[in-house]
């Protein structure tokens, strides 16, 4: 049993004539016999009484015509309700960042988007990094923006590079790397780097800096809070160079010269229409960033 076969029975019931139902379903007089004759079957009852002078619902019929009508509704009303469901989908784009505000230039590239794509909205979510796969996975956000993670913490996920990216430290304003311009490795021999827990990473901070200072990890994600309590004058806070505003109202940040891998966004492989949307704007455009 099927739409057209209900929708075929309840058109001829209501004409009480297979040939004036066949002018209003606009399809031929043999597909539409062929519909009841297969819904009979597959009831193992007939519907109809043939006469020359037309066609009557036989007791069975009439009883199966008030339960065609709803079970035609119940469809019509579920597949709308569905529709709808997946045009909010289709329409939507939730990106999902840490406590810490979108870097500038996904700021700047998401105003572009929106310019260009306004039938898509962004829906913006903040939690912890370690909450971004799982979040993903079990579709409650569509992309997040995050240093490259390692193929662990991928598992199905893919991951869609922006843009090579360097580190920064935040500090107070006594220590004496706070006077420099931009930091390299060599400043950093004396260094007490703290730094969030980042054993998702396909580098973690650890080993960037393994050979080059004494490296704490004080936080599971970056709090400022706790960050700035823990800060003396003889220590910095590690952090990416995007993310650098967030820090700065509040802290001397100073740049560096040292490669901090890749950042850009994680996605599911079964990406809805916005992701992949959004991905092929940020691709012919990004070149101009």
């Amino acid at each position: 049993m099927n739409e057209n076969q209900l929708k075929s029975f309840l058109l001829a019931a209501d004409e009480k004539s297979f040939s004036k139902a066949v002018g209003k379903a606009f399809i031929s007089g043999p597909a539409l016999v062929q519909q009841i004759n297969l819904l009979e079957k597959n009831l193992g009852f007939t519907l109809f009484v043939r006469k020359h002078t037309g066609i009557e619902l036989t007791d069975a019929g009439v009883i199966f015509y008030d339960a065609a009508q709803k079970i035609l509704d119940i469809y019509n009303n579920a597949k709308d309700a569905a529709l709808q469901l997946e045009s909010r989908q289709n329409s939507v784009l939730r990106i999902c960042y840490t406590q810490e505000m979108l870097p500038r230039i996904f700021s700047d590239m998401l105003h572009l988007f929106t310019q260009a794509h306004p039938e898509i909205k962004p829906q913006f979510q903040s939690c912890n990094y370690i909450d971004f796969f799982d979040l993903i996975r079990n579709d409650r956000t569509d992309i997040a923006i995050l240093t490259e993670p390692s193929e662990k913490y991928l598992d199905k996920l893919k991951f869609f590079p922006v843009m090579r990216e360097k580190f920064a430290f935040c500090m107070k304003a006594e220590n004496p790397l706070s006077k420099k311009e931009i930091i390299h490795a060599k400043d950093l021999t004396h260094t007490t780097i703290l730094c969030g827990r980042t054993n998702y990473m396909k580098v973690p901070f650890e080993e960037y800096f393994k050979d080059i200072g004494n490296i704490i990890v004080t936080n599971d994600n970056y709090n400022l809070t706790a960050e700035f309590n823990q800060l003396g004058k003889d220590n910095a806070y590690l952090i990416t160079n995007q993310w650098k505003e967030y820090h700065s109202s509040i802290l001397k940040v100073i740049p560096s010269d040292i490669d901090a891998g890749m950042i850009g966004f994680i996605y599911h492989e079964k990406t809805p229409k916005p992701v992949r949307t959004f991905l092929d704007f940020w691709q012919t455009t990004r070149d101009g960033f």
